[in-house]
C-alpha cells in the first residue's frame, strides 16, 4: 500500500494519499483520452535535444508545440478542466502561511467547498497548481513516470537518443570544421 508523500510546492505544504485504486483507473483513462494526443505531438515537437533533457535546454519546434496545446485546449474546456483537477486534488491537503503567519491546512477532499479551497491556496500564484498536479500525478503513477519518462522509459529513451544523436552530429561537424582546410 502506497502512503502520502508531501513535498513544499511554491511555498505550500502538499500532502498527497494515493488514489483508491478503482479511481486511478478511471483518473488514467480520462487523462490518456485528454492529452494523450497532445502528449504525442508534444514530444514530436522536441527537434533535438542539448545537453541534459531539462525544458531549457531542448529546442522545440514552437509551431508542433503549439498545435499540441491547441488540441488540448480543444478537447478541455474550462469547466471540464476545472472538474479534472477537482477530481485529481481529491487526496491532497495543502498547508499554507496566512498573511498573519498562521499556517492553515486546506483539505481539498471536500468537494463542496472546492471552490474556496482552491482559491485560498492559489489565488495569485496559479501557476503553482500546474506543479501541484504534477506531484499528485508523481505519487499516483510512479510506474507510469519510471516506465515511460525514466531514465530507461519511453520518453526517456527517446530524449535520450535524441542526445546522443545530437552529440553525434555536433562531434561530426566539430571534427569537419576543426579539419585543414582541402582535407574534409
Amino acid at each position: 500500500m502506497f502512503q502520502t508523500q508531501s513535498k513544499v510546492i511554491d511555498g505550500i505544504e502538499v500532502k498527497v494519499t494515493p488514489f483508491a485504486a478503482g479511481e486511478a483507473i478511471k483518473i488514467q483513462a480520462l487523462l490518456l483520452r485528454l492529452v494523450g494526443p497532445a502528449v504525442g505531438r508534444a514530444v514530436g515537437a522536441l527537434d533535438n535535444v542539448v545537453g541534459s533533457a531539462r525544458l531549457g535546454d531542448l529546442k522545440i519546434d514552437g509551431e508542433g508545440l503549439a498545435g499540441a496545446i491547441a488540441e488540448l485546449a480543444e478537447k478541455l474546456p474550462e469547466e471540464q478542466l476545472l472538474e479534472t483537477i477537482k477530481r485529481l486534488l481529491r487526496g491532497a491537503l495543502c498547508t499554507i502561511t496566512g498573511d498573519d503567519g498562521q499556517k492553515r491546512a486546506v483539505d481539498f477532499s471536500n468537494q463542496t467547498t472546492f471552490d474556496n479551497s482552491l482559491d485560498l491556496v492559489f489565488q495569485g500564484r496559479t501557476m503553482a497548481i500546474y506543479s501541484v498536479i504534477v506531484f499528485v500525478l508523481q505519487v499516483n503513477y510512479p510506474d507510469f513516470f519510471q516506465k515511460v519518462l525514466g531514465t530507461g522509459g519511453l520518453l526517456g529513451g527517446i530524449l535520450s537518443s535524441k542526445k546522443a544523436g545530437n552529440a553525434g552530429a555536433s562531434a561530426s561537424s566539430a571534427s569537419a570544421s576543426s579539419a585543414p582546410s582541402g582535407q574534409n
